[in-house]
């Protein structure tokens, strides 16, 4: 399955299609030393550094050799600041609606199936109304749509890392995944890494 992955960082969720047997075909990430890095990471993949809001997709499907409607999973990631517990929750900060410009990509990719990730701060209090907005926006676009809290620690990553997925698909409803792993402590993911004894 081939995957552009939007807001991408340094490309933790590329690591993570990869290992599922997917192909990142491009990336799209606004900071330039995260993009340096993700280059290091994947050199195969094509980095489109730069604003979301003008990026070509024209100029994407060109360089990918795909066309409208082939692309597999479209993956977005936008900054999660605005919804953080750990900041201040400001409703019209502008950062909260970069999903739009996601959604722009969307528009004129028109992807198989979307994969949008946040933090779980997107699904509470006043923040609701984004995440419903996103289930909305999906749903008037022909997307069966599947939205709830997935906590990292139960796929074998050694921290709670409670985020929201929003899956949507255009054959069929998408159904969030089974935990897959028992429970790792992060002291038997560093065994023999590093000396924890003391």
């Amino acid at each position: 399955m081939k995957v552009i992955s939007c807001f991408a960082g340094m490309g933790g969720s590329s690591l993570g299609y990869k290992q599922a047997g997917c192909e990142v075909v491009a990336m799209i990430e606004w900071d330039k030393h995260a993009c340096q890095v993700y280059r290091l990471n994947h050199p195969n993949t094509i980095v489109y550094q730069g604003d979301i809001e003008k990026i070509s997709c024209d100029q994407i499907l060109e360089d990918t050799n795909l066309k409208v409607g082939e692309l597999d999973i479209l993956d977005g990631s936008p900054p999660c600041q605005g919804f953080s517990v750990a900041g201040k929750r400001v409703l019209d900060d502008p950062r909260n609606s970069l999903f739009k410009a996601f959604l722009r990509i969307a528009d004129e990719m028109k992807p198989k199936n979307i994969v949008i990730e946040n933090v779980a701060g997107m699904i509470r209090g006043k923040m609701k109304k984004v995440a419903s907005e996103i289930i909305r926006s999906l749903k008037e676009r022909g997307y069966f749509v599947t939205a709830g809290l997935i906590k990292a620690i139960h796929f074998g990553v050694p921290q709670l890392r409670p985020r929201v997925f929003f899956l949507a698909s255009k054959t069929s409803k998408p159904r969030l995944p089974d935990p897959s792993s028992k429970i790792i402590t992060a002291g038997e993911a560093l065994k023999g890494v590093v000396d924890i004894s003391g």
